[in-house]
């Protein structure tokens, strides 16, 4: 008789954690641990972030924009790393005094007074005040920001 008041006995607890489990189990599914406004939300604020590129709030046009250079104007380079290509008429390089503009099309160095070629690549690795003189009017195609004096 004792162990059948033992075995009804365990038997009860057996149901009773079945129990509690099956309706822990239902209360998951009605009670996520994230909503799906707060997903959202995250997903969004990264969308926003990738777009903006954490530059400080500067966006920085990743293609090449198109200007005109009117005879005797200035063109200086005013962020790092920036790309210009002169397409039509003649200039001249300003360095910073030690260094120059980086022609990656022959790999040389541009000092003050360099011509430089149509079509080539140049790269101004800094911003101190480097920078072209258009000695005719001038078509450049510049990759970053600059400055017309």
């Amino acid at each position: 008789m004792k162990k059948n008041v033992v075995i009804l006995g365990l038997l009860i607890v057996l149901i009773g954690l079945i129990s509690v489990d099956s309706i822990a189990s239902s209360e998951v599914a009605s009670d996520p641990l994230i909503t799906l406004s707060y997903l959202e939300k995250r997903i969004e604020d990264f969308k926003v972030y990738v777009d903006s590129n954490d530059t400080g709030g500067t966006v920085v046009n990743s293609k090449f924009e198109v200007i005109n250079v009117e005879s005797g104007k200035t063109v200086i380079f005013t962020d790092n790393s920036v790309e210009f290509i002169l397409r039509r008429g003649d200039a001249t390089a300003i360095g910073n005094g030690d260094d120059g503009l980086s022609d990656l099309t022959d790999g040389l160095e541009l000092g003050t007074g360099d011509f430089v070629q149509k079509d080539h690549l140049i790269l101004v690795p800094r911003n101190d005040n480097r920078g072209i003189v258009a000695k005719t009017d001038i078509w450049i195609m510049i990759k970053g920001t600059y400055e017309l004096r």
